[in-house]
């Protein structure tokens, strides 16, 4: 009787694994700055040792491949001396060091090796720091679209035409145009609460909230009947709240755009499940949405039609280049992530009572 099969995950990442899963704690974020370029991940342990400069100098001999937008060098090492730091960044312009990547290398079970990930974060190759050139290798494939399926994947989304009738987009249109919005900038925690920071590099864009409670009400009806029930048949999930009712305007004259981000990164917006895109308009160029994970392809949706799409998909909207581009926004979500939205508030509420100085202090 021949002997049982030991199928058995090992530990560690290993090929076909989600980095997206394994990619937590301080740097979970590190990798959205590089939107469709593969990954090259190299934990070298500590920074003064021949194996590390070895592999800085294959990141470097390779360089092209970061410089073409085709791939982003990572290095994971400890050194605890600042001018030791400075000097190996200013020597290797092409990586990004993660000094403090405990936590990361922790995640990937990984010390003292090459991981490669694809476009989709997905583990394509884990190989010993000495198999230098034939990780370069495998990181110039993993650019390219994925053999498995015979070109890019598609992007997990739904695209609905007519969730809003022209003649509600152009009354949208013209209660922004009275108002005029103001500039918008994103959260980010700090110290346990979110702070809304702007930076027009990466997020240029005018937004204005509805009040009227009439015309919510008729949106959130539509949203109702014509987007809730495609999310179940899609994804299984039953909608039951709206985060917010916003018109937001991109204009071509201020480089009206949005960075690659990701809408639940932080302790505000976790709850957020599913957001929504709706044009209200189509006289614009440019301000198109794309999916970089999933590929090169973009997407302008005609006025009224609806985008949805995973709040955890990395996401961006190109520069506007003619007119402007106004849209619709909201975030859908169940009872669980209402109550995650219940706790992360009165966590952040307890944050800011704590950083409150004291009566009478």
């Amino acid at each position: 009787m021949s002997e049982p099969i030991e199928f058995a995950l090992k530990p560690g990442a290993q090929r076909g694994d989600s980095a997206f899963l394994l990619n937590r704690g301080r740097h979970r974020l590190a990798f959205d700055s590089f939107p469709g370029r593969a990954i090259a991940l190299a934990f070298l342990g500590s920074a003064g040792d021949p194996e590390t400069d070895a592999a800085l100098q294959a990141f470097a001999a390779h360089r092209r491949l970061a410089e073409d937008g085709k791939a982003a060098f990572f290095a994971v090492a400890s050194e605890p001396d600042p001018a030791a730091r400075n000097g190996l960044e200013m020597r290797f312009p092409s990586v990004r060091f993660l000094w403090d990547g405990e936590s990361l290398a922790s995640a990937f079970g990984a010390a003292r090796a090459w991981v490669v990930l694809d476009p989709m974060l997905r583990v394509v190759e884990v190989a010993p720091l000495d198999e230098r050139e034939r990780v370069m290798g495998r990181l110039d494939r993993a650019a390219a679209p994925s053999q498995a399926f015979g070109d890019s994947p598609p992007a997990p989304i739904l695209m609905l035409a007519d969730v809003l009738e022209p003649e509600l987009c152009r009354h949208l249109v013209d209660g922004f145009e009275r108002d005029g919005g103001k500039e918008s900038g994103f959260m980010q925690d700090v110290e346990g609460r979110s702070v809304e920071h702007f930076d027009n590099g990466w997020k240029r864009r005018r937004d204005f909230p509805l009040t009227d409670a009439r015309l919510i009400a008729a949106i959130r009806a539509r949203i109702g009947r014509r987007v809730g029930p495609e999310i179940r048949k899609a994804f299984q999930m039953a909608v039951t709240r709206i985060e917010r009712d916003l018109i937001a305007r991109y204009d071509a004259e201020t480089g009206g755009h949005f960075g690659p981000h990701r809408d639940d990164t932080g302790i505000a917006v976790a709850h957020r499940r599913f957001a929504v895109s709706i044009n209200l308009n189509a006289d614009f160029d440019g301000g198109e949405i794309s999916f970089p994970e999933y590929g090169p392809r973009t997407f302008k949706a005609a006025p009224g039609a609806a985008i949805v799409f995973s709040a955890s998909i990395l996401h961006q909207v190109s520069r506007v280049t003619r007119g402007q581009r106004y849209v619709f926004l909201t975030f859908l979500f169940d009872e669980d992530a209402e109550r995650l939205r219940q706790a992360n508030l009165k966590a952040a509420q307890q944050a800011q009572r704590q950083l409150q100085p004291a009566a009478g202090a």
